[in-house]
């Protein structure tokens, strides 16, 4: 009987304090750490959110680079953050990406939970206009002259920016070489200067860079036109209605931090994607809405990993 009311007793005590945490949260800045290189569309996204949510709930936001790793080197980070809700984790789907590309990723799908839908973006194939093509079709005739001789900017190993030219490669009938680059405006100033010859951009990346007179945008990776190009037709429109991706943007915590916290913070970003002011934040820098819902997303999440998991497989693509 004695050891039964200890245990109640730690219970009791135990409940009490996560309800206070709940209730007391958050007490102190909370720091968002952005696997991704300082100035890119995702850390401007993070930064947006952050601004948003001080100005309309006074939470005092701390953003935190910690690129490396193909972004597994920040989420590692978060992992091993205290489950107390102070540690945020910004990431795309390149999450998911390293749970097949690296032999030691250093976390799972279960570690975390999304708190925030904040965005979502398509891939624009960007070309030099020093090659002579001015449609999909012309580059896809010049690819298959040069016989190999082309190459491609990824952002690294399993990337999307690797994958999608795997799946032109395949899809169109013409070969050519992947080079990585530590970030997206290294892939532009490696098409400007004649090193690559074709680059998936993200649409946010792929505007800004829309009146640069080096560049040229062929096609969108999206079902449609999307409204930040209206001029760039998608793949499908050009032949090829398999190239056709997206990535999503979103905020998480360890799955283990307290029930009361994660729907608190839920609660808060909700509001804030809802906001006239998150939303021009977004449009200024070409990113759409995501809107799903949180279920719906864990599902997606399951469903995109497998499917990396076969192209792993179908692109012979090593873990590293």
């Amino acid at each position: 009987m004695r050891f039964s009311r200890l245990a109640l007793a730690t219970l009791v005590l135990a409940l009490s304090a996560t309800a206070v945490r709940a209730d007391d949260y958050p007490s102190r800045p909370v720091h968002i750490i952005v696997p991704y290189t300082p100035g890119a569309s995702t850390d401007l996204l993070a930064r947006a959110t952050a601004d948003v949510a001080s100005k309309k709930y006074g939470i005092t936001f701390v953003i935190e680079s910690r690129p490396g790793a193909g972004t597994a080197l920040g989420t590692r980070v978060v992992k091993a953050a205290a489950d107390d809700g102070y540690t945020i984790l910004f990431q795309a789907t390149n999450f998911l990406n390293n749970l097949h590309t690296l032999k030691e990723p250093g976390y799972a799908i279960d570690d975390f939970t999304e708190v925030a839908l904040l965005g979502q973006t398509a891939y624009v194939l960007l070309v030099p206009s020093s090659v002579p093509a001015k449609s999909l079709k012309e580059f896809i005739a010049y690819a298959k002259s040069k016989d190999g001789e082309l190459n491609y900017a990824s952002l690294g190993h399993g990337t999307r920016q690797q994958l999608l030219p795997e799946h032109l490669k395949t899809d169109a009938g013409f070969d050519w070489k992947e080079i990585p680059y530590k970030g997206g405006m290294e892939g532009i100033s490696a098409l400007l200067g004649g090193q690559v010859q074709g680059y998936f951009a993200t649409v946010s990346l792929a505007q800004a860079q829309s009146q640069q007179p080096g560049i040229r945008e062929l096609a969108v990776a999206a079902d449609e036109r999307t409204r930040f190009l209206p001029d760039v037709p998608t793949f499908k429109e050009q032949g090829l209605p398999g190239i056709v991706d997206k990535s999503w943007f979103a905020l998480f915590v360890r799955s283990s931090t307290p029930k009361p916290i994660i729907e608190k913070l839920r609660s808060v970003f909700d509001d804030v994607v809802k906001t006239p002011e998150y939303k021009a934040a977004i449009d200024k820098i070409s990113i759409d809405p995501l809107v799903t819902t949180h279920e719906q997303f864990a599902a997606d999440m399951i469903t995109t990993s497998a499917k990396l998991a076969e192209e792993q497989v179908q692109f012979k693509i090593e873990k590293q």
